[in-house]
């Protein structure tokens, strides 16, 4: 029992807006009503109760989680949650206080009040989740979460991937601290653990990244052994867009196969700014090369109408599954323009 609820736990922390977007009663809905925000028939208020007031951990931590899912409407909640994750508790109630770190994180600026005590449990908390959740709450709550620089500083080397890796992000979101992308990108190199991950995903969403730096780095990192992280390297290649282009076309021009068929797969974030790039790949002497690009071409459709030409001539590649792939790709791309004149 205890383990299913630890896994449902780390699931709805991990993916909290599935559940949002489940719930018809969330308050991130849009509503020209000045009701109280809700979540699952409760307002703010009442969640905050449940959360001091109740007996059962498993019930404190699933109110965190209500006022994380309501989110910057929950600011009300702010004192309270504060004070559970401040409070220490039988350990029991190790997830809620985690959940409740995670929330005022979802509340955002707007849980400013909280940093203090925020800071102050993660200095002397042994607890995993909490210490976890924590730097991600800070690196939410942004410039505001100022006071807990410190704090972060103290465990950019912890032992701990997921607690360091979270700091430095946040120390880069609340003022762009000289130590955080150094920090992020030495985590983006581990050769295991979650923090390679965690690094690549968060370059993607993070402002202002040096793109100088971080362009290479990712794509250095989408020959790493976790294929979770050349994921999140690619997808995050993309989100920073154009200027890292220079980047991923050098590794298209690389002559180890496995380089330039993670550049492609990077290339497919940035949309129709590939298409010049899957079109001259499907020449390349790689079948695997040539399949993967006509595939892409296929996918972005319409715009790839200048491509048809090289894919008819390659439904007569040696390689069968190229062949394949390029009369799929063609007949996307005809659909998709047949579309957009019909009347």
């Amino acid at each position: 029992m205890h383990m299913r609820f630890t896994v449902l736990l780390v699931a709805l922390l991990i993916a909290p807006s599935v559940a949002a977007a489940q719930n018809p009663t969330d308050a991130s809905s849009t509503s020209s009503t000045a009701e109280p925000a809700t979540f699952s028939g409760k307002t703010v208020d009442q969640w905050a109760d449940q959360l001091l007031q109740s007996k059962d951990p498993r019930k404190k931590w699933y109110a965190a989680y209500a006022l994380g899912q309501i989110g910057p409407k929950a600011a009300a909640a702010v004192e309270p949650l504060a004070t559970f994750v401040r409070t220490i508790g039988p350990k029991e109630e190790e997830y809620a206080r985690a959940g409740s770190a995670w929330a005022l994180g979802q509340i955002g600026p707007g849980a400013a009040d909280a940093v203090p005590a925020l800071a102050e449990t993660l200095g002397v908390t042994t607890l995993p989740s909490i210490r976890r959740n924590i730097p991600r709450a800070l690196g939410r709550i942004g410039e505001p979460a100022r006071p807990a620089v410190p704090a972060l500083l103290a465990v950019l080397d912890d032992p701990d991937q997921t607690v360091a890796t979270g700091a430095a992000i946040a120390l880069w979101r609340i003022e762009k601290h000289p130590r955080a992308m150094p920090a992020i990108l030495d985590m983006l190199k581990q050769p295991a653990g979650p923090a390679p991950f965690l690094a690549a995903k968060a370059l993607g969403e993070m402002e202002d990244v040096p793109v100088e730096t971080v362009a290479p780095s990712l794509t250095a990192a989408l020959r790493h052994p976790q294929g979770d992280v050349r994921r999140a390297a690619a997808r995050s290649l993309g989100q920073i867009g154009a200027p890292t282009l220079p980047a991923v076309r050098a590794a298209l021009a690389n002559s180890d196969v496995a380089t330039r068929s993670a550049a492609l797969s990077a290339l497919v974030w940035f949309g129709e700014l590939g298409i010049p790039d899957f079109s001259a790949a499907l020449a390349d002497t790689e079948p695997t090369i040539r399949r993967q690009a006509a595939a892409a071409l296929g996918r972005i459709g319409a715009p790839a109408k200048d491509a048809l030409g090289k894919l008819v001539d390659l439904t007569a590649d040696p390689d069968p599954a190229v062949r394949a792939a390029a009369a799929d790709a063609y007949a996307r791309i005809q659909a998709a323009l047949a579309e957009g004149t019909s009347p």
